[in-house]
């Protein structure tokens, strides 16, 4: 009896437990906004959402909708720039937007945005794509891994902006070719807040070209609970160190690792990025885990460093902050080890004629001095007669003077 007692009492917990893993995934329900352009700028949304009209920058203005440029393409376009057309250049009010909002206290998590788009003249037409939270005080790049179009990627940033179609010589299949995608997004939106998506929209070359558009989707789902990314970063940092050679450390901290595989070192100067190094494997585990890449060739000047996690099942996720470092040519004065026993490296600019070394204790006392050779840029130290504490090594030529701090055991 009591056997059965315990097995029916095994049973209904687990039935618990199956309920609610069952109706969370219940919870879960598509919602999309699509903005047609057919004849306005409204939206039609499916969900528990809400959308406002697209909106319009300042540099451009003038509308048309159902539209087409040659005979031979499709109607259905808006075109916009009729009235004041697209800038040469990038200008930061000239871009068309869209908004979402999640409704009834749900939570949103948009996973993509689509849209058709096209340009004038053979690529001259450019646009960058990037979403905010706070009306554009912050911003962040839309694209998550690389955002598609007519068979190519982009990064759709300013330095990698996507190359429209040429409306006014339209390829077989305008339509098809023409749609913009940034898939595998993970942008979750609280209740009572709104993500705006813009769209900046530039010419490279030639005046009076119009942006034509179509069938704007952003597409996601709802739920009453937040709903769980692959995994939170925490904090992503970037600092250079300078030893025997310049390192530049990168360090993040993560939690909530789900079925976590790696991640990727993306690192670039002019706003491209590119792997670098071998990935470092996740822990993929509950709790605060924290990240450690050395960067053992820096590049010169400064470098802005991005990272990429990689599920196990192959999907890649961007995390949207960059950081950078700024990396002189000019090599500052560094001592290694530290703390030391006997023999101090010293790591310095090139030394000049007339250039010293000294040592100074905490007292201010000079008890060190050594005239350096003209040229050297490394030096070895004898400080095994210093007793323990703390001291500064002070090199000076006369250019300019450098300390560095250390302890001798």
């Amino acid at each position: 009896m009591k056997r059965n007692l315990h097995f029916l009492r095994t049973a209904f917990a687990w039935i618990l437990v199956l309920s609610v893993v069952s109706n969370q995934s219940i919870a879960q329900t598509a919602a999309s906004a699509t903005w047609s352009l057919l004849t306005n700028q409204t939206a039609l949304v499916d969900g528990d959402i809400s959308a406002t009209n697209q909106t319009i920058g300042s540099a451009i203005a003038g509308i048309a909708t159902d539209s087409w440029y040659q005979a031979n393409t499709s109607k259905g376009w808006q075109k916009i720039g009729t009235t004041t057309a697209l800038p040469i250049g990038f200008d930061a009010n000239s871009y068309v937007q869209y908004q979402v909002s999640p409704a009834n206290s749900q939570y949103l998590q948009v996973n993509s945005v689509s849209l058709g788009m096209a340009g004038a003249n053979t690529g001259i037409a450019r646009v960058a794509a990037v979403y905010s939270f706070d009306n554009f005080a912050t911003s962040f790049s839309l694209a998550n891994t690389a955002a598609a179009y007519k068979s190519q990627t982009y990064q759709a940033t300013q330095a990698d902006p996507v190359v429209l179609v040429n409306a006014e010589n339209p390829p077989a299949g305008l339509d098809a070719q023409s749609v913009l995608t940034f898939s595998n997004l993970a942008i979750n939106v609280s209740p009572g807040q709104t993500l705006s998506v813009r769209f900046y929209v530039w010419a490279t070359t030639t005046t009076g070209k119009i942006l034509a558009s179509k069938n704007v989707v952003i597409a996601g789902k709802t739920d009453a609970n937040l709903i769980p990314l692959p995994l939170d970063f925490l904090a992503f940092n970037a600092s250079l160190k300078i030893n025997l050679k310049k390192e530049v450390l990168l360090n993040w901290t993560t939690t909530n690792e789900i079925n976590t595989k790696s991640f990727i070192i993306e690192r670039g100067v002019d706003g491209t990025l590119s792997p670098i190094g071998n990935e470092v494997s996740a822990k993929n585990i509950n709790g605060v885990n924290h990240y450690l890449f050395i960067d053992e060739n820096p590049l010169q000047g400064t470098s802005f460093y991005r990272l990429t996690q990689v599920d196990l099942d192959g999907t890649k996720n961007v995390y949207n902050k960059i950081v950078s470092i700024k990396n002189d040519n000019l090599l500052q004065m560094a001592v290694f080890p530290n703390p030391v026993i006997s023999q101090l490296n010293i790591t310095l600019p090139e030394a000049v004629a007339g250039s010293t070394i000294r040592v100074v204790g905490s007292n201010g006392r000079n008890l060190l001095k050594k005239t350096i050779q003209e040229g050297t840029a490394n030096l070895n130290l004898d400080v095994a007669s210093l007793a323990s504490g703390y001291y500064v090594v002070i090199f000076e030529s006369n250019l300019k003077s450098y300390s560095a701090k250390f302890i001798k055991e």
